[in-house]
């Protein structure tokens, strides 16, 4: 689970730098990064 908080907050990070050259890659990173938190909500759930 902490794993996946790092990589969340590391796919957000990186779409945020991204948005600088690329909307595209900005969007997609934060949207893998959004997911990751919808499936560590879901297994905290569990």
């Amino acid at each position: 689970m902490i794993q996946s908080v790092r990589s969340c907050k590391q796919n957000i990070l990186e779409g945020s730098k991204a948005g600088t050259t690329s909307k595209e890659t900005e969007i997609k990173l934060t949207n893998v990064g959004r997911a990751s938190l919808e499936e560590l909500l879901a297994d905290y759930r569990e």
